[in-house]
Order: structure tokens, then C-alpha cells, then sequence
């Protein structure tokens, strides 16, 4: 095979792969939103029954919830770690966003208030395992 042969080859199969990986999106969109709409409704169940989880013999339905910090006001939340290195401070250093694990931390350790310069948020879901 010539170089002109082997790129037009490569070319030719990822313009396929791309079609074919278009149309199973396609072939899976009902079934995706389906299983969006059983995860919705076992949350809607667990919000109103304050609940966490569901066990059956075919498998689990679980909440999780992670929490995302972000730091809205550099200067506060830098004089905050400068001031209090020793205390945590250092543990909160990221690029971009407070070390949640640290900023938990923190919120535990303060009654629930957050770090200066940061707000945070949090984002509920649902996940099914087999048993």
C-alpha cells in the first residue's frame, strides 16, 4: 500500500466510524433515557422517603452526593490559606478549586461554613449495581 492508499484507507474507515458510531447513539438514545427516568424516580423516592439506598435480589439503587468547591474571590480565600498554612491551610491548595476532601474538612470542623472566598455545590445522583 502507498502512502496515498494507506491515509485514504485511514480516512475512509474513520469517516465510517464516526457514521456508524452516530447511528448506535441514535439506536441507544431511548434506552439511555429510559434508565435516566428509572434513576430520577428512585431519587424523587428517596428525596420524599429520606432514604439512601434500595436493596433487592437483582441489584442496588444508591444516592450519592459530591460536592464541587469553587473559589469565587482569589484574594480571600489566599489571605485565608497564608494565614492558616499550619491549620489546613496548605491542605487546600488546588489549581482552580479548594482539595475538597480539605474543604470538607474545613466545613466540618467550622459548623458548616465554608472557607472565605468560596462557595460550593452539590450534585445528588443516582446509581444502580448488580447485586
Amino acid at each position: 500500500m502507498t502512502d496515498e492508499e494507506r491515509i485514504a484507507r485511514y480516512l475512509q474507515i474513520d469517516d465510517f466510524v464516526k457514521a456508524e458510531s452516530k447511528r448506535f447513539a441514535e439506536y441507544l438514545k431511548p434506552f439511555r433515557e429510559e434508565m435516566q427516568a428509572i434513576q430520577q424516580g428512585f431519587l424523587a423516592e428517596f428525596i420524599a422517603q429520606k432514604r439512601e439506598s434500595v436493596r433487592t435480589d437483582a441489584g442496588t439503587a444508591y444516592q450519592t452526593t459530591s460536592m464541587t468547591p469553587k473559589v469565587i474571590n482569589s484574594e480571600a480565600f489566599l489571605d485565608y490559606i497564608n494565614e492558616n498554612w499550619e491549620d489546613g491551610g496548605s491542605e487546600m491548595v488546588q489549581f482552580r478549586a479548594p482539595q475538597v476532601d480539605a474543604f470538607r474538612n474545613f466545613m466540618d470542623h467550622n459548623e458548616g461554613k465554608l472557607p472565605p472566598g468560596t462557595e460550593v455545590s452539590f450534585n445528588t445522583s443516582v446509581h444502580i449495581r448488580r447485586s
